[in-house]
């Protein structure tokens, strides 16, 4: 792993420490809850509130998966690389996520802020600790990842990653605090995941399976 990634994941690593600090504090209560009012207010809205909803699911596994099998379909060369890369993401980012949220519990606005604050949850509630955020994290961890494999081109799904963000917070099921720790969070995972892949995954694997463009060619030859 080159020094740019390691100072990439050291720099996300540590901003999701400090943001989690922050959290376990109490210092973001404030900031947090006005963040969250002002941002969840706009789920009044009807149209905001839909094209939240939809935004959100860029943040699920199934819709991620659904993104990896999309770019092999598209990609002329190193298309398994995507399929395994994006998968193996999401499952990694869900294992960590499960650790993470399991040694600490910060309840939903919802649990929180209802008694004070009107809500809007045009998608209901969900369980679980809200830090940090799984939509968050996983859309960051795929994002970031097929931005290093593909290259900078592709940074542009980094927006889609921030927009799945925001639409936590609007949905009302996330503070701010908690999609910024799953943001940082997504991208250590992705480093880890390319690095972790490079090394002792892709070396492995057949020749045959970063050929997907010469093999269409010579079944074209073959058949002509």
């Amino acid at each position: 792993m080159n020094s740019r990634l390691v100072s990439l994941a050291l720099g996300a690593v540590l901003s999701y420490v400090l943001v989690f600090s922050l959290v376990w504090s109490g210092s973001t209560s404030k900031i947090d809850t006005e963040l969250f009012s002002s941002l969840n207010g706009l789920a009044a809205n009807y149209g905001i509130a839909v094209l939240s909803s939809i935004t959100t699911q860029f943040g699920s596994e199934v819709i991620l998966a659904l993104i990896g099998l999309l770019l092999y379909l598209l990609s002329s060369k190193e298309n398994t690389k995507i399929v395994i890369g994006v998968l193996f993401a999401i499952t990694i980012s869900d294992l960590v996520l499960s650790i993470l949220k399991g040694a600490y519990f910060r309840p939903r606005p919802y649990q929180t802020l209802t008694p004070n604050l009107p809500l809007n949850l045009p998608l209901g509630q969900d369980e679980g600790s809200s830090f940090p955020s799984g939509h968050a994290t996983r859309a960051f961890a795929v994002a970031a990842l097929i931005t290093m494999q593909k290259g900078k081109k592709y940074s542009l799904l980094l927006l889609l990653s921030v927009g799945v963000a925001v639409s936590r917070v609007i949905v009302g099921l996330h503070f701010p605090s908690d999609v910024v720790g799953g943001g940082f969070l997504g991208i250590a995972l992705a480093v880890a995941s390319v690095a972790f892949l490079s090394r002792y995954v892709y070396p492995r694997l057949p020749p045959r399976f970063f050929m997907k463009g010469k093999q269409d060619m010579t079944l074209k030859s073959v058949a002509a």
